[in-house]
């Protein structure tokens, strides 16, 4: 819950998520999508939408990085083309309410090669 003590400033980031890393590490090719602020930022959804749907079932993965270690952060099931091997589109909110610590950074990789646009709704915090 946010505080009612603090001063919120919107922070949307956004990243576009194309190559396939199957690290569940946060090694490999990853996509920054928000860096917290100096005070930190309070996440308060994420929307996955993707461009492109393979044959495969998929995954999308968020991370956090502090600058020294990256932790995987949630996994998200990316679903297959439908009967007619194209769907055009897929999208999914989550509702993360996630505090990145001043400086964190909200990461993002996909299991498949597929398209995926990563859209961070956030609050950056300040105090009066």
């Amino acid at each position: 819950m946010l505080s009612e003590l603090a001063k919120y400033t919107a922070n949307t980031g956004m990243g576009i998520v194309t190559t396939a890393n199957t690290g569940l590490d946060g090694t490999g090719a990853l996509v920054t999508i928000l860096t917290a602020a100096a005070n930190g930022t309070f996440i308060k959804t994420v929307t996955v939408k993707t461009q492109s749907v393979g044959i495969n079932q998929g995954m999308l993965r968020l991370f956090i990085y502090d600058g020294v270690n990256t932790r995987l952060l949630m996994e998200i099931d990316t679903p297959i083309a439908g009967r007619s091997g194209t769907w055009a589109s897929f999208s999914r909110i989550i509702n993360l309410n996630y505090f990145l610590k001043a400086g964190d950074v909200l990461q993002a990789s996909t299991q498949e090669t597929k398209t995926f646009n990563v859209i961070a709704e956030g609050y950056d915090v300040s105090y009066p």
